[in-house]
């Protein structure tokens, strides 16, 4: 802002000197109102101190070689509507343009707050955070991404609702072996190694792996399952022999599992167990055909219920009820003759074999010039047959139930080749 009074000073001296200059418009007393008049016009339009409005301001254009201005300010608002910290979208976020051609350039400044609130360095909320709208044609950006493993495990913390609060649940392995029902520790004669219950809900099966110097107990090895951790529902129970391993494999029908291994009368000089589950069906634990097979080998158990409809109702098979076989039901026994027959073929109908209580099997080949048909009763046309052979090489074996009443045939043609044969047993 101008000094005004500087201002009066400078025109007050110009006065005086404009008077030296040119002594014949010297100082007059019109003259110096004339003067004086300016001077109050000007002291009249120069602003006073303090800000003002555009309209009550003087015209100000800075230097080119302006020095920095800092400039403090709050942004509340852009285009009148609030801006404030957190994530927005794209519609409540501020539009930047950079020019094409834009030079680098550093800015310095130290943002202490945005919208009225306090901004600091660190990680903070998304509600704390400054809005970031990314450009529709943003080059990819690289995330590394830890690969997870054995030495790199998923970590999960929290609680889990609906468990029994009582029951101690162990974490899933990533291996699947469950450590507290596998062991290579060495037992002393009789002495018992007892596992502990495995949450074993995400699981559908488990095998257990056991190989030992010394013949367990009797029952030694105890696959054992409970529904809440603590009691006992059920288990299987093996023994196991000296000088070899064996596997063996279970569906778990409940929530906890455990292994229980009680040893022989001998100290055990080796000793491995190892129990490891499963998420998807195995294949039960395999016998070769040649091995001899012991009363410890499991095996899947299976049972069939066999029935049959005695006329009215379905009656179940058992030693005392066996099912009923007919001998018309059955294939007749081998025959050891057969008599072969040329019947006298024609274009009208013929008998082609006669009636036989006793047949049991029947034959027909054609190597006649013409095509014939073959009805199991007493007349035939080429519609009410049941067998059509073809000139030259037909052939037909009659199937069980064997037919024993007369077969009756006709041809499309007179026979003046080859003929017709039927072998009988």
């Amino acid at each position: 802002m101008f000094n005004k009074n500087l201002i009066l000073l400078i025109l007050f001296i110009s006065n005086i000197a404009y008077a030296q200059v040119n002594p014949t418009n010297g100082a007059t007393a019109a003259n110096q109102v004339s003067q004086t008049t300016i001077l109050s016009s000007i002291n009249a339009k120069t602003p006073s101190f303090g800000q003002a409005t555009s309209a009550n301001s003087s015209p100000v254009v800075l230097s080119s070689n302006q020095s920095a201005i800092v400039v403090s300010s709050d942004m509340t608002k852009v285009g009148g509507a609030a801006l404030s910290l957190g994530q927005s979208t794209m519609a409540n976020g501020i539009p930047i343009a950079i020019p094409s051609n834009q030079s680098a350039f550093v800015v310095s400044g130290d943002i202490t707050k945005v919208g009225g609130a306090a901004v600091s360095l660190g990680q903070k909320t998304s509600a704390n955070s400054f809005p970031v709208v990314l450009g529709s044609d943003q080059s990819p950006i690289n995330v590394a991404i830890t690969a997870v493993s054995s030495t790199n495990p998923v970590t999960t913390s929290g609680t889990v609702s609906g468990l029994n609060p009582a029951a101690s649940i162990s974490s899933l392995p990533i291996t699947g072996i469950d450590s507290g029902n596998s062991s290579t520790a060495t037992l002393g004669g009789n002495a018992t190694f007892t596992g502990t219950y495995y949450d074993a809900a995400k699981y559908t099966n488990v095998t257990v792996n056991v190989s030992t110097d010394v013949t367990s107990a009797v029952d030694g090895l105890k696959l054992q399952y409970s529904s809440d951790g603590v009691n006992l529902d059920s288990q299987d129970v093996y023994t196991i022999p000296a000088g070899g391993g064996k596997q063996y494999s279970a569906a778990i029908g409940t929530r906890y599992f455990r292994v229980v291994y009680t040893n022989g009368a001998g100290a055990q000089s080796a000793f491995r167990l190892q129990t490891k589950y499963h998420n998807a069906g195995i294949k039960p634990s395999s016998v070769r055909l040649a091995d001899n097979q012991t009363d410890q080998d499991d095996v899947p158990i299976g049972k069939a219920v066999a029935a049959y409809m005695n006329g009215t109702s379905t009656a179940n098979v058992s030693s005392s009820n066996p099912l009923p076989v007919s001998q018309t039901n059955i294939l007749p026994n081998f025959v050891t003759t057969a008599t072969v027959s040329a019947p006298n073929a024609a274009a009208t109908t013929f008998v082609a074999k006669i009636s036989n209580a006793n047949r049991k099997g029947l034959e027909i080949m054609n190597t006649t010039n013409a095509n014939c048909w073959f009805a199991k009763a007493t007349t035939v046309t080429s519609t009410t047959s049941t067998v059509y052979l073809l000139a030259n090489s037909g052939y037909y074996n009659m199937p069980y139930p064997i037919y024993t009443g007369q077969i009756q045939g006709i041809c499309n043609t007179a026979i003046t080749t080859g003929a017709i044969t039927v072998t009988e047993y």
